[in-house]
């Protein structure tokens, strides 16, 4: 098949852009309009209630046997730490094997290992630690399945919708957080962890079954190896400022916001004398104040920019932590719990829905992993941190510590290093590169010549670092820019690529409308390049 007749299957399997009225600013405009989304939609939830179920039965299981404030915490870091270790691959995988199959199988073996903590806990011989490893392993697959969602939510939708998906996406968390940590709560009362454990291993299974109703995920466009897949995902964060200082306000929020989570149990369990019908009825009233801010304010956050939104939200997120770790009284509290949820869901979807729109589709999910390993990941060092120093000064003064450290993170929303949402569009291919028999592991240089005269130099120059990123940002490994000392006014742009293959998805696949922009800019500075060379590496 032809890389254009590929380009082609890929638009086949677009969403349909319907005609008529739109009402792609509606929150339950996906839902309605996208059969796709909802039957995974619908599965996230239930994974989401099983995590929450699995979470809230393990920090109990923790606090009934005398554990630390520590060891309880860990629960919660066990669930997220995969992300930091398997975030970025699982991504990769994303890009590489067909979504479909990834997100089935994984759910089948997240099944599997639900199944082992059952009999482990009937038998008796669930200790700490191997709860502790088993939870490590669901979150393995929770991973998987944040980083293969996260990434085909903008392929299902259409492009005004995605605000409005991400947005659902954040919801169906705390779905499972207002259900899950009941549902655990009673489950654990009535019938003990065991029951709650089968019922977070049911829920993946769940969403395997979900997986296989959902036929049009993404499929690869071209097979690339994941090493080089992986490089050119870091390549392609690490070139964009725009990504870099999104990464930074995310991992900021998560470490600090975390403390939220890992926390509470003690504060409620010990604290305040809750049992865990009563903890969960807490989490609940935090998650009922995500959904029910969520629509209240929606017609407020149409009306704000993210940068706006976000400045407004960070602080009273902060507030609501220092009132429920001051508060004395039972219904300031739970106005903090019910703030405090719709806060940290408003602003994490915000930064979540930002990066689905800015990323390029070929890269979308192994870019989009590393926004999960500063989220999750953060959630996960937060999780310990914040578990640490409560063991020395208590789960009320870490509140108000983790209020504090939302200072940085909203000066950083304040310089506006928040970038504002601008869809990539399908993408703008070059002309196809000359065909060249080179098979294997060949790498590539290309090099472009360029006639400046000595008035466009500067601006030449300019345009040349914009180019510079642009060419890394898409699959170069090296770039340097020459002056030929025999000719004057001869520029010869050159880079480098991992094979022919690599060089052809530059041309087909990877050029985006931003970089088409750049690439205009130069030829209508200083016109067409004079020639371009493409040499493939000859082994000796």
């Amino acid at each position: 098949m032809t890389a254009q007749a590929e380009v082609s299957e890929r638009a086949e399997h677009a969403p349909a852009r319907p005609s008529g009225r739109r009402d792609g600013a509606g929150l339950l405009a996906p839902l309605r309009r996208s059969r796709v989304f909802r039957v995974m939609w619908s599965g996230h939830v239930t994974m989401q209630l099983g995590i929450w179920v699995l979470t809230v039965a393990g920090q109990w299981y923790m606090v009934d046997a005398g554990q630390s404030t520590l060891m309880v915490a860990l629960v919660q870091a066990a669930v997220t730490v995969p992300f930091l270790v398997l975030g970025v691959p699982a991504g990769v995988l994303a890009d590489l094997l067909p979504r479909r199959t990834l997100m089935v199988a994984t759910n089948f073996a997240a099944t599997a290992v639900g199944l082992v903590l059952v009999a482990a806990s009937l038998g008796g011989f669930l200790t700490p630690i191997a709860l502790l490893v088993l939870t490590i392993l669901l979150g393995v697959a929770q991973a998987i399945n944040q980083a293969t969602w996260s990434a085909s939510v903008p392929d299902i939708v259409e492009p005004e919708l995605i605000p409005s998906a991400s947005m659902l996406a954040s919801i169906s968390v705390n779905l499972g957080r207002v259900l899950g940590p009941a549902i655990g709560g009673v489950l654990i009362v009535v019938s003990g962890a065991t029951s709650a454990f089968a019922v977070s291993g049911a829920a993946f299974l769940f969403y395997a079954l979900a997986g296989l109703a959902a036929a049009n995920l993404r499929r690869p466009l071209r097979g690339e190896r994941f090493t080089t897949a992986l490089r050119t995902g870091f390549a392609h964060v690490v070139h964009s400022a725009d990504q870099l200082r999104l990464l930074a306000i995310t991992a900021g929020w998560f470490v600090a916001g975390s403390a939220f989570f890992a926390v509470l149990p003690v504060i409620a369990m010990r604290g305040m004398g809750e049992g865990a019908a009563g903890y969960g009825f807490m989490l609940a009233v935090a998650g009922g104040g995500a959904v029910g801010g969520t629509v209240l304010l929606a017609p407020l956050r149409r009306r704000l920019s993210n940068r706006a939104y976000s400045a407004l939200l960070i602080p009273a997120y902060a507030a609501s932590l220092v009132v429920v770790a001051l508060s004395g009284h039972r219904a300031p509290i739970l106005i903090g719990l019910a703030v405090a949820g719709f806060t940290w869901t408003a602003v994490g979807s915000t930064l979540m829905a930002t990066h689905q729109v800015i990323l390029a589709p070929w890269v979308r999910a192994r870019a989009l992993s590393y926004h999960l390993v500063a989220s999750q990941g953060g959630m996960a060092v937060g999780s310990y941190l914040w578990g640490a120093v409560g063991d020395r000064i208590g789960g009320p003064a870490v509140f108000c510590v983790a209020a504090a450290a939302m200072a940085p993170v909203w000066l950083l929303v304040m310089l506006r290093w928040l970038p504002r949402p601008k869809a990539t569009g399908d993408p703008v291919p070059w002309a196809e590169p000359p065909r060249a028999d080179a098979p294997g592991r060949r790498h590539v240089l290309v090099m472009v010549e360029y006639r400046v005269e000595d008035a466009d130099r500067e601006a030449f120059l300019e345009l040349m670092r914009q180019v510079r990123r642009s060419r890394r940002r898409t699959g170069a490994r090296r770039w340097r820019l020459f002056a030929d000392p025999d000719r004057d006014r001869i520029f010869v742009e050159a880079w480098t690529v991992a094979s022919w293959e690599e060089h052809v998805l530059q041309h087909v696949e990877r050029q985006t409308e931003a970089e088409a922009r750049i690439s205009r800019a130069v030829r209508e500075l200083v016109g067409p390049p004079v020639r371009v060379v493409h040499l493939v590496e000859h082994k000796t």
